[in-house]
């Protein structure tokens, strides 16, 4: 495989720049990469990347997640985004089908959950179980996951590409109240080619 990026913890071949062509569904990689360059850009959201989720949604109970997450530091994080995917084998490595984002406000206490494509609905299961996981992390949480209002995909391969903008969204406003109203599917879809430039000029440093 020929690498095109090495940005933080995540390594990029050429084979998951061409997931960002229209149609593809992305993997791991590439969302891992908006993880860790939102994570970097903004201060005020802290964004779990998939391998990260997997082993929250896994773990066996909330003293395990604390012990593997207790030592990040959340204050000043408004939000705290979980790029959730719905595979529930953990023995498979790029298991699932269907990307989402789960959405912590330090502010309100709950856990929002934007799914692009709501009768896929296996996440809101593990959205419930990643909120117990994570209380010894946020002991204040209420524990509530609300399905929240958010732009829709249109075809089966968009969901990764919107849960990338909507934890951009989260990063550059710091809240979820406008995201129907300010983000559009239409334009969502567009982004690929925006992270894919993005990647290759990073790339190119």
């Amino acid at each position: 495989m020929s690498q095109i990026l090495s940005y933080g913890g995540v390594n990029l071949y050429q084979e998951d720049l061409k997931l960002l062509e229209k149609g593809n569904w992305l993997n791991d990689r590439i969302l891992s990469f908006c993880a860790e360059y939102l994570g970097e850009k903004y201060e005020n959201v802290h964004i779990f990347g998939p391998p990260e989720v997997e082993m929250i949604k896994m773990a066996p109970d909330s003293r395990f997640v604390a012990e593997c997450f207790g030592s990040i530091d959340f204050d000043g994080k408004n939000l705290v985004c979980f790029m959730l995917n719905d595979n529930s084998d953990a023995s498979k490595i790029a298991g699932g089908s269907h990307w989402t984002l789960l959405v912590y406000s330090k502010i309100s206490k709950k856990y929002l959950h934007l799914n692009s494509a709501p009768t896929a609905n296996q996440n809101s299961i593990w959205t419930r179980k990643i909120a117990r996981n994570c209380i010894e992390l946020f002991p204040d949480s209420s524990l509530e996951v609300r399905e929240t209002p958010c732009p829709s995909q249109k075809n089966g391969a968009d969901c990764g590409v919107f849960v990338m903008e909507f934890a951009r969204f989260c990063a550059e406003n710091g809240d979820l109240s406008e995201i129907s109203a300010r983000l559009k599917s239409e334009k969502i879809s567009e982004q690929r080619i925006c992270w894919k430039n993005l990647i290759l000029e990073l790339g190119s440093k």
